[in-house]
């Protein structure tokens, strides 16, 4: 037999197993990534099958970034300062064990434009000949599923 007792930060597994003809309880201990509430979606926490770890969706921090600079293209550059934009923050990333697959369980989101638009802006070129050139601009950053990298471990 073998139960799990879980406390808040980590949980103790007792198992029962017979070795030369006796009886032994083996403990063994899973300590559970820090768990903090206050970065949760609100009504996604949720525990493992043991019941030991509780995880949740986190809270993204991922926003857009605005700069102002002067475009350049092909030695022309914009008459006037334009506004470039970039995502920038944090996705949530979790690694946790799973006891069902026995296997560390990966969740990674990557913080990138959800919605862009096309901006003009004039150019000037060395030659004094005006030009427009269209940049994309990013409206609206949010977190997306992705590929967590596998590491390579050497033998």
């Amino acid at each position: 037999w073998e139960f799990w007792s879980p406390p808040s930060d980590r949980c103790v597994k007792y198992e029962c197993t017979k070795t030369n003809n006796q009886f032994i309880v083996v403990e063994s201990k899973l300590e559970c990534p820090v768990f903090r509430p206050e970065d949760c979606v609100p009504g996604t926490e949720k525990t493992d099958a043991n019941g030991c770890c509780t995880t949740c969706t986190l809270i993204s921090h991922c926003d857009v970034k605005n700069t102002t600079t002067y475009l350049e293209v092909n030695n022309c550059r914009s008459s006037v300062p334009v506004e470039i934009s970039a995502c920038g923050g944090s996705c949530g990333t979790s690694s946790m064990y799973s006891a069902e697959k026995n296997t560390l369980m990966h969740s990674c989101s990557c913080c990138q434009e959800m919605s862009t638009s096309e901006r003009k802006v004039e150019m000037v070129c060395p030659d004094g000949k005006k030009i427009m050139q269209s940049y994309i601009y990013i409206d609206k950053c949010g977190c997306h599923d992705s590929e967590c990298d596998k590491k390579n471990h050497l033998d």
